[in-house]
Formats: C-alpha cells, sequence, structure tokens
C-alpha cells in the first residue's frame, strides 16, 4: 500500500464531488472516482482510511466512524498533536545528546503508513538519519576519549584520564569507558590520598608505615621524581638503622626496618643487610626455641658465635647448649638433654625422643650401635621381641600358613599349650635405605631380661627409593641381606622379617557374644565383608583383644586387629631369603612389631589398671612414609602417614636444584650450608604437612576408641632425628 503524504487539514477540506453526485475525489490526485470504488483509478491511492481510534476503514469523505461514532476530524488532530509531541521530545534529547531515546521516540512514526500523517513519517526519517550521524560522530569521540585516557593511564597521568572520560556525557558512555573512569579516579583518588599522609608522616617525623606508603606511590607514578627522591632517603635511613640494630644485636628489628624499604628501591646493599639479619635473626630464635641439645644445635650456636663474637645473648645460649650436650640426659631413654619439654604439646599430648631402651638391656657391641644410629633399631628389636615369644601381637604372615590362619585354634592362639620359648631371636627391618638387625637373647626363664647382644646397620648399595623395578629392589635387597649373613649368620635362632607399613593392611571391628572356641570362624567371615580383596590373593592373620566389660557387651566381647598383605609381597621376600638359604620364622608388620616394642618397653612396667585405659604413640619416620601406632592393653591402633625422609629431599632438590645425592648430603649435615634460614624454610612445609597428618590421625583415633587416653607420643626412626621436627611437635613453631 503506498504512503499518503497528506495532513489531516488537507483531507476534510476534500469533499464529495458535486459536479458528479455519489462519487468521491482522490485525496492525493483530486480524480474523482465512484463512491463505490476503494482505490483510485488514476494513481492507485486508497479512498478508505482506518478510523484513529478503533481502525475500522472509514471513507475519506465520512466525519464520524461508522463503528464507534468518533468524530473523525477531531480523532486526526489529537493524534497528530501526540505525534508532533514525539518529534518534538526526540529533537530535545538530540540536542541533550541522549541519541538513544530520540531514536527511541522516532522509531514508531518509521511505521507509519496512513497518508494522512505522511508528514509526521517524512519528518521522522529526516531527523532520524540527523541524529544517527550525530551518533556516529559522538561515538567517535567517546572512542577517541578512551585512547586518550588508556594512553593517560598508561602513563600513569591518572587525573588527565580522569579530565578525559569525564568530559564525555554520561549518556554516552560506553561500557569500556565507564570501567576506565573507574580505574582512574580509583587511581587518582589513592594516588592523592597517600601524598597527603606521607606529606603528613614526613612532617611529623611518624615513618612506620612510610615505606609501605611509598612503594605504593612508586607503584602508582613510578617516574615521579620527588616520591622516587624521598624513597631513596627513606631507604638510607633505614639502612643506617638497621645497621645500629645490628650492632646493638636486635636483630629481630634490624630485619623489621629492613622489610619497610620499598622494593623498588632495593640494591645490593639491602639485600646483603636483609640476608645477615635475617640469618642471624634465625640463628638466635632456634637457639631460644629449641627443644633438645644436639650437635645440630651446637653447631647453631657455634655459627652465631662466630658471626657475632660480641654477642653475649648468643654466647650464653650457646654455652648452655655445650652444658646440656656435657650431662647426661634425666630419661636414659633419650639421647638428648631437654631444653624445653611442655607437659602438653599442640597435640595435646607430650612428645619425645625414643632413641635408647630401658627394659632391655645391650650389650657393649649393641650399646655402640644404638647410640651411633639411635631410634633406628625399634622395629628391629619389636620383630625380634615376636620371636622370643614376648609379644603381645602375634601374628604370622608368612604364606604357607594362609590356608591355616582362618582355622587356628583358639589354645594354640593364646598360648594355653606352649612349647619351650626360643632363647634368641634375630629381629630383620628391611628399610628403603638400610637393614637394621637386633639380635635378642635371653639367659634364663622367661621372666629374666632380655638383652640386645648385636645391632647392625648395613645400608643399600642402591637407594631403595629410587628403584621403580621389582627386579631391581629385589636385587638390592639379596645384596644387603647376603652381607648380613656373611657377617652375622642366624644359626639357631627365630628369624623374625617385618614388612612395611604401606604394604601391610590393618583393620579393626568388635565381635559381640562370640564363644572362644568359635571365634576363629567369626573372624574368618567378618574378614571377607571387612578387606575389599580376594582372599585368594592374601595372607591374613589376625589379634583378638578380650574387651573389659566396661567397653563390652559381655565377658565374650572381643576387639579383633586383621592383618593382611598382597601375597605376592611375602612370595618376593620368601624367595630371596630361600636363594639365601635364610629360613624366616616369622614375617610380621612394622607397625605391629612397634606395638609390641610398646607393650614391652613402654607399657610393661605399668599397673594393670592403668596399662587397660591409658595409651602410647608411636611415631616412625623413615624414608618414604611415617608409621603412627596407637597401643594400649586392650588396642592397637596403625596409621601410614605418606610423609618422610623423601619428602625432605625432594624440597631440597627442587628449591636449590641440587642433586639427590647433594640434598642427603645437606640435610645429614647442616652445617655444609652457607645460610641455615634457607635451608629450613625449605624443609619446614615437610614437618608442617607430617604435623598436620599427625594431629588428623590422633584425632581420628579418639573418635574411634573415646575410652582409651592418649598419655605420650613417642617419636624415633632416623628421619625423627630431624632438627626442628621435636620443637614443631611441641610447640608449633
Amino acid at each position: 500500500m503506498s504512503i499518503m503524504a497528506v495532513d489531516r487539514k488537507q483531507v476534510r477540506e476534500r469533499p464529495v464531488s458535486e459536479s458528479v453526485p455519489g462519487s468521491v475525489a482522490c485525496c492525493r490526485c483530486n480524480h474523482v472516482n465512484p463512491r463505490e470504488r476503494r482505490y483510485c483509478s488514476q494513481c492507485g491511492s486508497t479512498l478508505w482510511l482506518p478510523c484513529p481510534a478503533c481502525s475500522l476503514e472509514c471513507a475519506v469523505t465520512e466525519s464520524f466512524c461508522g463503528e464507534c461514532g468518533k468524530d473523525l476530524e477531531q480523532a486526526i488532530r489529537q493524534r497528530s498533536d501526540e505525534y508532533a509531541g514525539w518529534l518534538a521530545q526526540a529533537e530535545t534529547a538530540s540536542h541533550a545528546r541522549d541519541f538513544q531515546r530520540a531514536l527511541e521516540l522516532l522509531r514508531p512514526l518509521h511505521k507509519l503508513q496512513d497518508p494522512r500523517f505522511h508528514r509526521f513519517h517524512d519528518q521522522a526519517r529526516e531527523l532520524s538519519a540527523r541524529i544517527e550521524g550525530e551518533f556516529e560522530q559522538a561515538r567517535g569521540s567517546v572512542d577517541r576519549a578512551c585512547e586518550v585516557a588508556e594512553q593517560r593511564l598508561q602513563c600513569h597521568d591518572y587525573q588527565g584520564a580522569r579530565n578525559e572520560l569525564e568530559s564525555v556525557p554520561e549518556q554516552l558512555r560506553t561500557q569500556r569507558a565507564v570501567e576506565l573512569l573507574r580505574e582512574a579516579c580509583a587511581r587518582d583518588d589513592e594516588v592523592r590520598r597517600l601524598s597527603g599522609e606521607v606529606a603528613r608522616s614526613v612532617k611529623s617525623g611518624q615513618v612506620a608505615d612510610l615505606g609501605i606508603k611509598l612503594e605504593r606511590l612508586l607503584v602508582l607514578q613510578p617516574d615521579h621524581e620527588v616520591i622516587r627522591r624521598l624513597a631513596i632517603q627513606f631507604r638510607d635511613r633505614q639502612i643506617r638503622s638497621a645497621q645500629a640494630r645490628l650492632a646493638d644485636h636486635d636483630y629481630e628489628q634490624a630485619l623489621a626496618m629492613l622489610d619497610t624499604i620499598p622494593l623498588s628501591q632495593w640494591n645490593d646493599e639491602v639485600e646483603k643487610l636483609k640476608n645477615q639479619a635475617a640469618e642471624l635473626d634465625w640463628l638466635t630464635n632456634d637457639l631460644k626455641q629449641a627443644a633438645i641439645a644436639d650437635k645440630t644445635l651446637l653447631t647453631i650456636g657455634e655459627r652465631l658465635v662466630g658471626l657475632r663474637p660480641a654477642d653475649e645473648e648468643a654466647a650464653q645460649l650457646t654455652q648452655r647448649v655445650r652444658n646440656a650436650l656435657a650431662k647426661p640426659p634425666r630419661d636414659p631413654r633419650s639421647m638428648a638433654t631437654n631444653l624445653s619439654a611442655p607437659e602438653s604439646s599442640v597435640l595435646g599430648v607430650p612428645v619425645s625422643w625414643l632413641a635408647l631402651p630401658k627394659n632391655m638391656a645391650t650389650s657393649a657391641e649393641a650399646g655402640d650401635a644404638l647410640r651411633r644410629w639411635p631410634g633406628s633399631f625399634w622395629v628391629a628389636c619389636g620383630l625380634a621381641l615376636q620371636g622370643l615369644e614376648r609379644a603381645d601381637i602375634s601374628v604370622n604372615l608368612v604364606s604357607q600358613r594362609q590356608k591355616a590362619a582362618g582355622a587356628k585354634g583358639v589354645l594354640q592362639r593364646f598360648g594355653w599349650t606352649r612349647k619351650k620359648s626360643p632363647r634368641t631371636a634375630w629381629g630383620i627391618d628391611l628399610g628403603s635405605t638400610s637393614l637394621k638387625a637386633v639380635r635378642l637373647t635371653v639367659d634364663g626363664d622367661e621372666r629374666e631380661a632380655v638383652t640386645i647382644d648385636r645391632a647392625v646397620l648395613i645400608p643399600h648399595r642402591q637407594d631403595m627409593t629410587r628403584l621403580g623395578d621389582t627386579i631391581q629392589r629385589r636385587e638390592a635387597v639379596a645384596a644387603t641381606l647376603r652381607t648380613f649373613l656373611d657377617q652375622h649368620p642366624p644359626q639357631d635362632a627365630t628369624v623374625s622379617l617385618g614388612l612395611s607399613s604401606l604394604s601391610v593392611l590393618g583393620r579393626f571391628f568388635r565381635l559381640p557374644q562370640v564363644d572362644p572356641k568359635r571365634l576363629a570362624d567369626a573372624v574368618a567371615y567378618e574378614v571377607r565383608q571387612q578387606i575389599p580383596l580376594p582372599l585368594e590373593e592374601l595372607v591374613w592373620d589376625y589379634h583378638a583383644w578380650p574387651l573389659p566389660k566396661s567397653e563390652g557387651d559381655d565377658e565374650h566381647a572381643w576387639r579383633i586387629g586383621v592383618f593382611a598383605v598382597k601375597e605376592f609381597h611375602v612370595q618376593e621376600v620368601e624367595t630371596v631369603c630361600q636363594e639365601l638359604n635364610l629360613k624366616l620364622d616369622i614375617v610380621s608388620g612394622n607397625g605391629v612389631a612397634l606395638h609390641n616394642l610398646a607393650m614391652f618397653e613402654l607399657l610393661g612396667d605399668e599397673p594393670p589398671q592403668a596399662r587397660s585405659s591409658s595409651a602410647i604413640a608411636l611415631l616412625d619416620v623413615g624414608a618414604e612414609g611415617s608409621a603412627l601406632v596407637v597401643s594400649s592393653a586392650n588396642s592397637g591402633w596403625f596409621r601410614h602417614l605418606p610423609v618422610g625422609g623423601e619428602t625432605v629431599t625432594g624440597n631440597l632438590t627442587r628449591t636449590f636444584n641440587l642433586t639427590r645425592a647433594q640434598a642427603e648430603l645437606v640435610k645429614a649435615n647442616p652445617a655444609r650450608a652457607r645460610r641455615l634460614k634457607p635451608l629450613y624454610e625449605a624443609i619446614d612445609p615437610a614437618i608442617r604437612h607430617l604435623v598436620d597428618e599427625i594431629d588428623r590421625s590422633l584425632q581420628q583415633h579418639r573418635r574411634l576408641f573415646p575410652e582409651v587416653q592418649i598419655k605420650h607420643l613417642f617419636g624415633l626412626g632416623g628421619g625423627f632425628q630431624l632438627h626442628g621436627l621435636l620443637r614443631r611437635l611441641r610447640s608449633g613453631r
């Protein structure tokens, strides 16, 4: 349908043709058409138009709508006034540079097809074209303003960027312009605020946090010459103050002053002074916070005295360590004197180092070995105790007993039909770095003391932690065992060998109301439910603790501990021993061995009533992991922790780009390190991880055994001698 450019007044001034009665004149060309026509026969324009009120089509000559009775002339006048108002509003919005609103007001006028309003349609199109042109120019100016603002921000001219963007009308700002303006305002305000605070600090002489503010100002305005000069002056002032603090041996304050120097103003002098203050502060704090006096701590004290010979406090702290080393420790089980031994620790229980035995006698030769490698033979001792039938748990995981494990009689299990006890037993602990073996003997009846008459440590020729291949590990074990057998043939002694706690699976549960004669069958049934592995692939055995009436339902309640290992692990060890003609009498887990040691060495002297309610925790820190064992008269609980000496070694190799051999050397001899602070900062994450694992494990034990109270934790194993571990366990620092 064509658009007629005819306004309201023009339509009403064209009446029905009087020269031709019953005809209608065309609004566009004045051609006279019969009344029944709908379109002009001359130009094709419509002769019928919609009512502005109800949209019913009416002849152009009609004065009132036949449908709604609306006065067509009045309706057209009202609609014309409305459209004229939209045009005026759009013009006003355009002058206000609100182009979006102006175009929205004109958009309905573009759709007008009624020829009576053609002038509004045409004017709207003309005005829209002009506004769109202006809008395009405005968008270009906004983009240019953003580019200019970005350049000024890059040049750190935040006020200039702010002024540039604020000159853009708010209704024209794009998302990019809004974000840039927000950034410019924030930085400009921050520069103004910091500049005022710096000026006030300099004027008042209070420069405690001046370095932080200068550093931030230099980040915001790195080319500001005044701020840069002020930062240099502040740096020189702090250097002089730090040097004065170092001369007074106040290393902590010296370090704090150097830390306030803006990083952008650091130079070689600041770096050197910072390293010196940090090292001296670390050495001093380590001496003050040390848990025990050992050779490593004495080395730290001597280094501090060597660096600051005029420091009287350093000399006193070092002499304190010397005096402690000259005296035998109060605890015969420890090789080091406690410098701080709180009754509790961050773990909630006292923590001590278990280095030497008290309830087992030692020969002179064995005593030398125990003192040379303190805390390293406890697993072997626990294994040998089982060989002497002095163990609380007597599980045996040799593969020949797999089928008989579930059918074992109660009399045989609890030793009510006993044969003559062995007089000599070897316990062999095949660790990942070395073989540790102990020979225990008894000279008289079972009540006589047990004597450690041999203690042997043989390092593996190859580091087992680096051998992923099973054949290579087997060959390394065979070579070490061959060396041991050549030097110490077992002869008629009972031989017990331990498996890593990582390879031995432990499950603990209760069995209420089970007759002792049917206990083995009940355990065998429960094992199938508890262990998610086919029993045909496992070698397993169990131990039963009769529960006291306070814990059990009746006198036949039991706490069961099941210990299982994959058969190929046992066969692998047995094959090596058979090739070397070494007869294994007992194969057990290292965790079980530690439990037996705890019961004999630490809880053996406890009164019966105390033994039933108190427990001892043992932490064995090894190379590939650590074992946590909690032992009491009525329970045993075992947990493998994935943190050990290898974790520390890995931290050192990554931090300092060392070979593994170099890392092991530095770990064993920290005095070789040029600076100790960065060395122990690299070690500390592993220590914190281990402490967190211990804490979580002890909390889990408290939930499982709320009636059992752990009264002490003893650390052992070669890894427990790591400097700082005992202090962290005690104080959390």
